[in-house]
């Protein structure tokens, strides 16, 4: 990010943190995306802790996809492994890529994809659940790193590109 628009962001955040208060709750999420986008900046690192705490707790009480708002959480570097045993199978893929290191998340991650009981092809269109484990898992940086051999034998199991692109486009 260049410079000053880091500083921009900086210096606007405090404005925008404070409007979460008057957010409708129905727009919360929305709001905590982008505020959680600004606090990701190194200059905002000491204020990530306390926006976390203010997610957890809208988390509870505002609408919204629970997988979204644990998506912020683990953004803020919020230990998640204990969604790992979520109830919600999107919250816990969610806290599984968020911690793919835990053998317990690679197992939720492989579980998952273990959900396309078929391989991909092009004649056979992904379900909506499929196109959304595929959208996290193109959003993740961590499984495109080409030294990572191990998330490219999965996505050959499941018939899927180990290609952004592509899977950016399927999904």
């Amino acid at each position: 990010m260049l410079p000053d628009l880091a500083d921009a962001v900086a210096a606007a955040y405090p404005v925008a943190y404070a409007l979460l208060e008057y957010a409708a709750p129905d727009r919360t999420l929305f709001h905590v995306e982008h505020l959680v986008a600004m606090a990701r900046i190194p200059a905002l690192a000491d204020r990530r802790e306390e926006l976390a705490t203010l997610v957890q707790a809208r988390a509870r009480r505002d609408p919204g996809p629970r997988a979204s708002w644990v998506h912020c959480l683990g953004l803020l570097g919020v230990d998640l492994r204990d969604l790992l045993t979520d109830a919600d199978p999107a919250a816990r893929l969610r806290a599984a890529l968020t911690h793919q290191n835990d053998p317990r998340a690679r197992d939720q991650i492989l579980a998952a994809l273990g959900a396309f009981r078929d391989p991909y092809s092009a004649h056979r269109p992904l379900t909506h659940a499929q196109r959304a484990l595929l959208r996290a898992l193109v959003a993740n940086e961590q499984l495109w790193d080409p030294t990572n051999g191990s998330c490219a034998n999965v996505f050959t199991r499941a018939g899927l590109p180990h290609h952004r692109e592509a899977c950016r486009h399927e999904s």
